[in-house]
């Protein structure tokens, strides 16, 4: 970071969760509801998958990057339920370059119901 400069804590993902950075990672909470339905009560597996991709992107919003999926690969532990609140926890795992990976956490108070790894490309800045 530049000194003067300061450092952001806070992300508003477009779709309107908001995630605060501590201790290096992103923690925010999200409530899905019957936009999201699968199975009576419980939410679509797409709809996890890409509230999980959209949050694995906006772990590496720290390091101010653009970047580009370029693998995703989900595990449902248990069914996700909707109506209820769900803590969203996503970090970076390791930085290569211009290839990026990150990790995120989908939870209930009872546990992990769904987690996900990423890889991203670091895209160029355009002029």
């Amino acid at each position: 970071m530049e000194p003067g400069v300061p450092y952001r804590t806070m992300w508003r993902m477009p779709n309107g969760i908001v995630l605060q950075l501590h201790d290096r990672r992103l923690h925010g909470t999200v409530v899905l509801d019957e936009r999201h339905r699968g199975a009576p009560g419980f939410a679509a597996s797409g709809a996890v998958t890409s509230l999980l991709d959209e949050v694995l992107g906006t772990a590496i919003a720290p390091l101010e990057v653009t970047v580009a999926t370029t693998r995703l690969e989900v595990d449902y532990l248990a069914p996700v339920p909707l109506a209820t609140t769900l803590a969203i926890t996503t970090w970076i795992t390791h930085d290569a370059g211009r290839h990026l990976f990150a990790a995120a956490e989908l939870r209930t108070t009872g546990g992990v119901v769904a987690q996900a790894t990423g890889t991203f490309l670091a895209r160029p800045p355009m002029d």
